[in-house]
């Protein structure tokens, strides 16, 4: 019989790559270090342009 373990342990290598982290979480329970200068939050940030005001020029994306 073979036994498939469900968590996985990531170091701060992998751990960095958000991508991965997500993808990894999709199918296993996952424990993993981050670097120490990674920006974190506990709840997703609502993002975006904002509304036009009536004055001066209109919102716009910044290029980065």
């Amino acid at each position: 019989m073979i036994r498939v373990n469900k968590w996985v342990g990531i170091d701060s290598f992998f751990g960095k790559d958000a991508a991965f982290r997500e993808a990894i979480g999709e199918k296993y329970f996952y424990f993993d270090e981050i670097p120490c200068d990674t920006r974190v939050w506990l709840e997703r940030p609502k993002v975006g342009l904002p509304p036009y005001k009536g004055r001066g020029p209109y919102p716009k994306k910044k290029d980065r």
